[in-house]
């Protein structure tokens, strides 16, 4: 699985999960693979994490559970559990422990393409992406860079990324293949700090690029390895949830609408609506429809 950008579910489409900072050659300005802005949302409001949510789904969902307030369940939950499901036509599962456990692994992902900056806990430190202290894991520059790089070479053997004169390890073979929409991330992070950066060369600024390498990337390329990490080894954990969320009890589209979530219906609802209050009350007369 490459969530959360890849494939869309039957109940909607893939949002856009936003992190601070720049935009680092196109990839933590936007999340692991993200887009700049929401794109075939489904007509809701942002929430907190950035991320359009169907009008009314969050408290149907939970209301569809029974257990409403008590459960909790809020637009970011759906986010999480949008995240482990995505690459599926499936809906939601009417399970409250699986769910659960579903929204736990979802936000965990989450954080790691945010670089930390959403969904932080006690074992998501905010903004520190970061194996523990000591971890093998831990990729970790061993050798520092000396010249702007060319290109890059990796020793699968050895699991060795060298550029620049430089060396990082430990380093996945996953790692260095990890695409998304058939984009390779670190490739692409790489192409646009080399000694002749790529992109479009749409003016005389495009031809002016530093000629000596900027430490900072160094530590941004040891968060980035750090994350392909670890979402590398959670993508196990995301098939087995996937198949047990598939072998449950789902709740469908109509039965959702039925208790008030409003579905779009034309491509204006398709639109993204950048505010928490953009959407009315839902009434008895529009419970069932966008507009």
């Amino acid at each position: 699985m490459r969530p959360p950008w890849l494939g869309s579910a039957r109940c909607w489409q893939a949002p856009a999960v936003n992190s601070p900072g720049g935009d680092c050659g196109g990839i933590r300005g936007r999340g692991i693979g993200g887009q700049a802005e929401a794109e075939g949302d489904v007509g809701g409001e942002l929430d907190a994490g950035g991320v359009a949510v169907v009008a009314g789904l969050a408290g149907e969902i939970a209301g569809g559970y029974g257990v409403a307030e008590q459960f909790g369940v809020a637009s970011g939950q759906v986010e999480g559990f949008f995240v482990v499901v995505v690459a599926e036509p499936v809906g939601f599962t009417t399970d409250p422990a699986l769910w659960d456990q579903a929204v736990r692994l979802g936000n965990q992902v989450i954080w790691l393409q945010t670089y930390g900056a959403t969904f932080s806990s006690p074992e998501r430190p905010q903004v520190d992406v970061r194996l523990p202290d000591g971890d093998p894991r831990q990729p970790l520059c061993t050798k520092p860079i000396t010249s702007m790089p060319e290109s890059i070479a990796y020793d699968p053997e050895r699991c060795i990324l060298a550029m620049g004169g430089g060396e990082f390890s430990p380093v996945l073979h996953e790692v260095m293949e990890y695409t998304v929409g058939g984009r390779n991330i670190f490739k692409s992070w790489f192409d646009y700090r080399k000694k002749e950066p790529g992109g479009k060369k749409l003016s005389q600024l495009d031809h002016k690029y530093p000629d000596k390498w900027d430490p900072d990337w160094t530590t941004e390329a040891i968060d980035l390895l750090t994350i392909l990490t670890r979402l590398v080894e959670l993508e196990p954990s995301q098939a087995d949830m996937l198949e047990r969320v598939l072998a449950s009890e789902l709740i469908s589209m109509g039965e959702l609408a039925a208790l008030g979530t409003r579905w779009p219906v034309n491509k204006q609802d398709h639109k993204p609506r950048f505010g928490y209050n953009s959407l009315r009350p839902l009434d008895s007369s529009t419970s069932n429809e966008l507009w």
